[in-house]
C-alpha cells in the first residue's frame, strides 16, 4: 500500500507523508466477501482495519450495534 492510499482514509489524511512512509510498508489491501466475519467478538486480533470502500456490520452478543462504512476504522 502506498501513502496516497493511506491519505484517502480520514484518520490518516492530515498525517505528514514522511510519517505515512514509515507505516505504508506494513499496510495491505484486502477484499472480503459480503457476509464474511472479519473479527470475532472475544477473539484476539492484532490487526487494525480501515474501510476504503464498502460496509461492515458490528454485533455484540448477536445484537446489531453499529454500521461502518467508507473511511471508518476498527480492530
Amino acid at each position: 500500500m502506498d501513502v496516497s492510499q493511506l491519505k484517502r482514509i480520514p484518520l490518516f489524511s492530515e498525517v505528514p507523508d514522511e510519517a505515512l512512509q514509515k507505516i505504508a510498508p506494513f499496510a495491505t489491501s484486502e477484499e472480503w466477501p459480503e457476509g464474511k466475519e472479519i473479527v470475532k467478538e472475544g477473539g484476539f486480533s492484532n490487526h487494525f482495519y480501515a474501510i476504503e470502500a464498502g460496509s461492515a456490520k458490528v454485533e455484540r452478543e448477536g445484537d446489531h450495534v453499529a454500521d461502518l462504512s467508507d473511511g471508518d476504522v476498527f480492530g
